[in-house]
């Protein structure tokens, strides 16, 4: 899957587009939508499953997702008391 930088498109592949100049033929591969010859390989985010550039993922989550997972988590440690904070410092550490 790509995502077109010009038009944002998402698309299964590129539509091959032949051309010539001076009697000599070539081949060059652009977005079915726009055209344009600047797209890039993308992934399906696991979380809500909406397309992002694969160079943008962490661990399978699109950049949105990834901030709201991260924001869900620091909540809920800023919600423990400071003795279960101390609990699963001491865990994770020893899981290292």
């Amino acid at each position: 899957m790509y995502k077109c930088d010009d038009c944002d498109r998402v698309f299964d592949e590129p539509r091959r587009v032949v051309d010539g100049f001076e009697g000599h033929l070539y081949t060059t591969e652009v977005c079915p939508r726009c055209g344009g010859d600047s797209y890039r390989y993308a992934e399906l985010c696991d979380r809500c499953g909406d397309p992002e550039l694969a160079s943008k993922m962490q661990y399978g989550f699109c950049h949105k997702c990834a901030t709201e997972t991260w924001k869900t988590y620091n909540a809920f440690l800023d919600a423990l008391p400071e003795v279960q904070k101390d609990f699963l410092k001491g865990v994770l550490q020893d899981e290292r």
